[in-house]
């Protein structure tokens, strides 16, 4: 597993303190999806519709598989792009390094939307 790969530049417990982290932001990820995907669904009416969320859902997997797994060499992006998603707020990244946390802050701002 990825949390065990201790990268440099990340103490143990700030390590686990990232894991923390990077795993209420996926809770909250998938929390939203499954509010999103309900009103979606609500409004299904016709094939067509159906095919719309289908293609919603795809775009959707390919972006949670693709950071599904903890990394240490990314999770500085990781984290950037869970605060511009609102998945997390800065504050929530306290105990981390604060060097770590102006990177992620800086981050967010060049962020695409």
């Amino acid at each position: 597993m990825a949390e065990d790969k201790q990268c440099s530049g990340w103490s143990q417990e700030e390590a686990q303190l990232a894991a923390s982290i990077f795993s209420l932001a996926q809770q909250r990820e998938s929390e939203r999806l499954v509010g999103v995907v309900k009103e979606r669904v609500s409004e299904v009416n016709e094939l067509n519709h159906l095919w719309q969320l289908h293609d919603f859902l795809s775009a959707r997997r390919y972006d949670i598989e693709g950071r599904s797994e903890l990394d240490f060499d990314t999770v500085l992006f990781t984290f950037a792009d869970f605060v511009k998603s609102q998945l997390l707020v800065l504050d929530e990244l306290n105990g981390l390094a604060p060097q770590k946390i102006s990177k992620i802050s800086a981050m967010v701002s060049y962020l695409p939307d």
